[in-house]
């Protein structure tokens, strides 16, 4: 009886423990130029365990196991950065390290108003794996003296 006790007393010291970290994985600051690299390269969809608690706990998972470090996130803004500095179109911005890899390309300058606008193709990914790919935008604003994210509708993403 009491080696049952004492396998049920760690179960549940390990359930409390995923809970926990899966909960303050939760917590990292999002201060990113890129949405894009913020978000999992995969998302589970919804199955017929939603709402119970393993389907929460596996759906954290998924996230935590397809989202890029911030190591990653840093080399992917830096190809933006580059993509966006450089004056021509259609070359490829790459990086790449042990498990992931990102490509960024610009695809057209357009002024709107006073203000040049970017449009770019970005891929993120796993190198053996899933990958994800995206368009995105950026105008520069002299008054800030800095390229400023927005959608389609030039509203800042703030």
């Amino acid at each position: 009886m009491i080696l049952i006790e004492s396998i049920f007393m760690m179960y549940i010291k390990n359930l409390f423990l995923i809970i926990f970290l899966v909960t303050l994985s939760n917590c990292i600051s999002k201060n990113q130029f890129s949405y894009f690299a913020d978000e999992p390269i995969y998302k589970n969809p919804d199955g017929e365990f939603e709402g119970f608690v393993i389907d929460y706990l596996y759906d954290n998972l998924v996230v935590y196991s397809y989202t890029l470090p911030i190591e990653e996130k840093k080399l992917h803004n830096k190809a933006i950065f580059s993509a966006l500095s450089d004056e021509n179109h259609g070359k490829i911005y790459e990086w790449q390290t042990n498990k992931y890899f990102g490509r960024v390309k610009v695809l057209i300058s357009i002024y709107e108003g006073k203000n040049i606008c970017r449009s770019w193709m970005e891929e993120i990914g796993l190198i053996r794996g899933r990958n994800k790919l995206g368009i995105s935008k950026a105008c520069f604003n002299p008054k800030r003296g800095g390229w400023e994210y927005v959608d389609y509708l030039y509203h800042l993403k703030t």
